[in-house]
């Protein structure tokens, strides 16, 4: 039996085979309104055909992906620092060139047109899923309520719960992606591994989802121009502005030229880690600031709040949680 790498190798899908002569056979003897005998080709499907077997997908998954292992691709390095640090030249799939100048859409030029589809390079990648970095900047109110016990063991639980989702999602993505039947979103894979109805809810549990990132994105941004104004901005205004802001932002359309956004946005957000940990180690604490955000919720405020003489209390860090007065 044919292991799929070969089949990538040798340009064909055998089991289209058959198709392609009946189509030369038959073209005089039947409408071009006439359905072909045969199987029905992938071109031909609907993007969610409830005919489509799981096995269908699986096949055309490892003929992708045995053609893409088959590919040699000018300047792609495999490297720790092309990994961790992405060139943006790098392109992304390469589409093959096509002799053929039939007006019917043969089923090579059909999968040439879907891989011309993918346009994203690792560095985009890369960046884009590198900019949604919400955890670190809750790490201190983690912290300050947990105790550095609790702080580590849950941030190094969540660490090992994120890596294995992501594995199963790499996983899933790889078994069931092609040229011929692409995935589109999440919904796509909950659609071929359970039916209709986890497409359904995958898409809403993901609307959520999008909408909550959005409303903690407005919110934290809000909070910071309101302080930035020293409050004499009203905080709604604040989280209008960058509601707008977003909205403009949110009219690109194609993510082939987004990747130095999202590649700034990382370095900005690196930037202030590294300053705000910097100016942490050797200042003393904004009592202030923190009376204002997370610090009036820990201990009832005690441990920002100054005493007759306007004295603050020293700092105290504790190895469980805080409890709440």
């Amino acid at each position: 039996m044919a292991q799929p790498a070969s089949l990538a190798l040798e340009g064909g899908d055998p089991r289209m085979q058959h198709e392609k002569i009946d189509e030369k056979v038959d073209a005089d003897t039947t409408s071009p309104a006439s359905p072909a005998r045969g199987g029905i080709p992938p071109r031909a499907r609907g993007l969610h055909d409830p005919d489509i077997t799981f096995e269908e997908y699986y096949y055309y998954a490892q003929l992708t992906r045995a053609e893409e292992d088959s590919q040699t691709v000018t300047g792609y390095e495999t490297n720790l620092l092309s990994l961790v640090f992405p060139s943006k030249s790098q392109g992304g799939v390469v589409k093959e060139k096509s002799a053929s100048s039939d007006a019917v859409i043969s089923d090579e030029e059909w999968t040439n047109a879907s891989r011309a589809l993918r346009t994203a390079t690792r560095g985009a990648a890369f960046y884009l899923i590198t900019t949604d970095i919400l955890g670190p900047f809750g790490l201190p109110y983690a912290f300050a309520t947990m105790g550095w016990g609790p702080g580590v063991a849950l941030y190094t639980v969540f660490a090992g719960l994120a890596g294995y989702s992501g594995y199963l999602l790499w996983d899933i993505f790889l078994g069931l992606d092609s040229y011929q039947f692409p995935v589109l979103s999440f919904g796509d894979l909950g659609y071929r591994l359970y039916g209709p109805y986890m497409r359904y809810l995958f898409n809403f549990l993901q609307g959520i989802q999008l909408l909550l990132n959005v409303g903690i994105i407005v919110i934290s941004n809000g909070e910071a121009l309101s302080q930035a104004t020293k409050f004499k901005l009203c905080f709604i205004v604040c989280c209008l502005i960058w509601a707008i802001v977003g909205f403009f932002m949110g009219q690109i359309r194609t993510l082939q030229k987004f990747g130095w956004l999202a590649n700034v946005a990382v370095w900005i957000n690196l930037i202030c880690m590294f300053i705000t940990m910097g100016a942490a180690a050797h200042t003393a604490p904004n009592f202030t600031g923190a009376g204002a955000s997370a610090g009036a919720t820990i201990a009832g405020g005690a441990l920002v709040t100054p005493n007759a003489q306007g004295v603050f209390p020293p700092v105290q860090t504790r190895g469980g949680y805080t409890r709440h007065r």
